[in-house]
């Protein structure tokens, strides 16, 4: 059984074009669903934001609530790297994201304008910012050191230090994304809306 492989050296450009084109795609799927009857009652980014305007949000519950959300994520990807399976998980992650990105920022436009094109653009921030070029990252270099001791029995003391210090910088960057999704996206949703 031959497993799905990229070639060693990925162009970076290969997983722009997949977000991009997934972002499109994201794009015509609300479009094209804006149409139907009853998908403007039944997804309501007023609601939302009416709801975010007149609640509360406990910071430190909500940071461990982000945490436990994003933990999972993470777990699964540091074990996709390792197993080598990063470069699926990457391809995966960057059409998923792309098409959410797409998705929300055309229903958001639609329904609320360019104020709600820019609370989604707030929400999206720590994505694009931190949680992207983290997994990309992380999940690339993975695989191509992986690539590039596969046949040789033993790692060397230098080799093997590489995949602990390529998971702490990706611990670290998904830290810092959880961080500013959780302070800094509240503090800018409510500039934007009040």
């Amino acid at each position: 059984m031959r497993r799905f492989r990229l070639k060693p050296d990925v162009p970076v450009r290969l997983f722009i074009y997949l977000y991009l084109g997934a972002f499109l795609l994201g794009i015509l799927a609300v479009n094209q669903l804006w149409k139907v009857d009853g998908f403007r009652d039944y997804v309501s980014v007023y609601a939302v934001l009416e709801q975010y305007k007149a609640s509360y949000i406990d910071m430190k519950k909500y940071g461990l609530f982000m945490l436990r959300e994003k933990s999972l994520f993470v777990g699964v990807s540091i074990l996709a790297g390792i197993a080598g399976a990063g470069e699926i998980l990457a391809v995966l992650v960057s059409l998923w994201l792309g098409f959410l990105a797409g998705g929300l920022a055309v229903l958001f436009l639609l329904q609320s304008g360019l104020k709600g094109f820019l609370f989604c653009m707030a929400g999206i921030l720590s994505q694009l910012i931190f949680y992207i070029p983290a997994v990309f990252g992380f999940l690339l270099l993975m695989g191509k050191h992986k690539r590039s001791v596969q046949g040789y029995p033993s790692l060397s003391a230098q080799e093997s230090r590489w995949p602990i210090l390529l998971c702490v910088i990706f611990l670290f960057c998904m830290a810092l994304g959880i961080l500013i999704e959780t302070y800094v996206n509240s503090v800018l949703w409510l500039k934007i809306f009040t």
